[in-house]
This record gives structure tokens, C-alpha cells and sequence, in this order.
């Protein structure tokens, strides 16, 4: 883990990146990627946030997330990928 201390603004875009456990490429078949999608979707339908922007790979994800208060950004990050875990 790193050190920096983040303090975004509520109602403000943010740049997220998470990777998959040591970077396994389980976001590789189309199948997971779709998978990743429809808990993204999920996830907005129990905290409000809005998805400006996602980019998939193999390995990792990027967003550019913003959420409507500045401190649901963790909780957001935390259920996208609880989830995704549980379901894979």
C-alpha cells in the first residue's frame, strides 16, 4: 500500500485505477468484462455515483468516477470489487 493522502471534492470527477489480485488476467474473456460492467451498473443503483468514463483491460480497470460525495469514493471502490470477487 502506498501512502498518498487523496481529499477529492464531492460532486468532482476522480481517476480510479484498480488492478486483479496479483495482476491475473481474470478480466480477459468477454464474459468477466460484461461481468465487471453489471456490477458497476449495480453498485450505482445502491450509492450514487456517475461513470464518466471505463476503460477494461485484461488485468485492471480504469474509471473516471464521480461520486456525489466526496467520501461514498472508497465505499464505491470497496463494493465494485467485493463483488466481483464473490461472483467470479
Amino acid at each position: 500500500m502506498t501512502d498518498i493522502r487523496r481529499h477529492p471534492l464531492s460532486n468532482t470527477p476522480v481517476f480510479v485505477t484498480a488492478v486483479c489480485h496479483q495482476r491475473r488476467q481474470i478480466l480477459r474473456d468477454e464474459i468477466e468484462k460484461q461481468r465487471l460492467l453489471v456490477v458497476m451498473h449495480e453498485v450505482k443503483n445502491d450509492i450514487f455515483y456517475r461513470m464518466l468514463a471505463y476503460a477494461i483491460l485484461d488485468d485492471h480497470f480504469h474509471g473516471l468516477i464521480q461520486p456525489k460525495n466526496s467520501h461514498e469514493l472508497s465505499r464505491i471502490m470497496q463494493s465494485i470489487k467485493l463483488r466481483c470477487t464473490h461472483r467470479h
